[in-house]
């Protein structure tokens, strides 16, 4: 199967950009935008000179599309994570400084401390 059901839709418009109204009239096919839409579904192409090239120019332009349309989601979803990777990482930052602050409050806390202990300890000298 060349095409499959995946290129279907993409008949009408597919059939409309070909130069010619007709393809392969000899074989039975009669409106290019009804004829194509069948073969595509059936997965034949029809082979009338230069329209068969027309079929997969279009076809390799489909699927560049629909790989770039991937790529995009792709890009997308790393950007996803990486944001919720920086929101972490910003979270871990925030726990290391709320940390930090803890530990320079319970160090400022334990000077106090230390300072009144000396200073209790110089007035009972």
């Amino acid at each position: 199967m060349l095409f499959g059901p995946g290129a279907a839709g993409f008949g009408g418009a597919l059939c409309a950009a070909l130069p010619s109204r007709h393809c392969c009239n000899h074989t039975g096919c009669a409106n290019l935008a009804r004829a194509s839409e069948a073969e595509l579904v059936g997965g034949k192409a029809c082979v009338c000179g230069s329209h068969y090239y027309y079929y997969y120019y279009y076809y390799y332009y489909y699927y560049y599309y629909y790989y770039y349309y991937y790529y995009y989601y792709y890009y997308y979803y790393y950007y996803y994570y990486y944001y919720y990777y920086y929101y972490y990482y910003y979270y871990y930052y925030y726990y290391y400084y709320y940390y930090y602050y803890y530990y320079y409050y319970y160090y400022y806390y334990y000077y106090y401390y230390y300072y009144y202990y000396y200073y209790y300890y110089y007035y009972h000298c």
